[in-house]
């Protein structure tokens, strides 16, 4: 993944793909790619311990959101961080990027649990998220409804607890796209590093603390509290369903509060270089605290 970084980067760099590029990319993913991801991941033949997992990974995503709530509003008053800034502590680019982690290490049925997550993000990315990005309460449920991804997960569930599969031509052609996102999320990512000034970007003392705590502190707070409640031995696959959870936790901070600030001129430029600096740290931290779950919770 970090070679295909590196590709978005250099072609970048030579001129031969322009920063305009990614947000072309990046509507290619919100509105094609990840939706097809998340109906892909459903087409599994239907089980109870299947669901079990599910409503797991949803009862994880629930309840690890409101502890990256509380967390935040604590680190936010002690650091004093603006909405901008805990907004990009708490909503993590758990689509595009753990996904295609999930994929690479776990497998692609192990995808059908980072919908859970994604749910909820969602939810609140359009309520809360973007009240902290504006400084002005906004709770746009239509604009939830209507999310590609939520109507893809949606209709997912329906097919799944249903126990319908596409027909082979449609199901081929949605895996066929599905299959993309590591590589077209993973060249975003290069050329956005690649457009940065990151001297600027790592000159700041506060993105610094926001980053240590977003991809270090928090993720080994959480392998405490699950080694210690036992959680991942409850059922079969408990520590493989959780590790999924664990990786969203563990992700850098969301492009799209990027988006969301500078679609409402609140500090876009602060967003987009805590994006750039997590994305570029997380190579290094992301492993790291996969090793100290590994060994204490599987």
């Amino acid at each position: 993944m970090a070679i295909m970084i590196c590709l978005g980067f250099l072609f970048t760099k030579l001129k031969l793909i322009s920063f305009e590029s990614s947000k072309y990319l990046s509507q290619l993913c919100l509105y094609i790619i990840v939706p097809c991801m998340l109906i892909n991941s459903f087409q599994i033949e239907f089980s109870v311990e299947k669901a079990k997992g599910f409503l797991l990974a949803f009862i994880a995503a629930i309840l690890s959101h409101i502890a990256l709530l509380i967390f935040g509003k604590i680190i936010g008053k002690a650091f004093h961080f603006s909405g901008v800034e805990r907004a990009s502590f708490i909503y993590t680019n758990a689509g595009n990027l753990i996904v295609p982690v999930v994929t690479y290490v776990l497998g692609k049925e192990y995808t059908f649990y980072c919908s859970a997550f994604m749910m909820v993000q969602i939810f609140l990315m359009w309520t809360h998220c973007i009240s902290l990005v504006t400084e002005v309460p906004c709770y746009d449920l239509r604009k939830i409804m209507i999310n590609p991804c939520i109507i893809s997960t949606l209709l997912g569930m329906f097919l799944f607890f249903m126990g319908i599969k596409l027909p082979d031509m449609v199901g081929q052609a949605v895996g066929r796209i599905a299959d993309c996102i590591g590589p077209i999320s993973m060249i975003i990512v290069g050329i956005l590093i690649a457009s940065a000034d990151l001297k600027r970007v790592f000159l700041r003392g506060k993105s610094w603390i926001l980053s240590l705590f977003r991809l270090l502190v928090f993720p080994v707070l959480i392998v405490f509290i699950l080694s210690l409640s036992h959680v991942t031995t409850i059922m079969h696959d408990a520590d493989k369903i959780l590790f999924v959870t664990f990786l969203a936790l563990a992700a850098p901070s969301a492009s799209t509060v990027t988006q969301m600030a500078s679609l409402h001129n609140k500090n876009e430029v602060l967003a987009g270089s805590v994006n750039i600096m997590t994305v570029i740290l997380c190579i290094i931290t992301m492993p790291l605290v996969t090793m100290v779950y590994q060994y204490f919770c599987m």
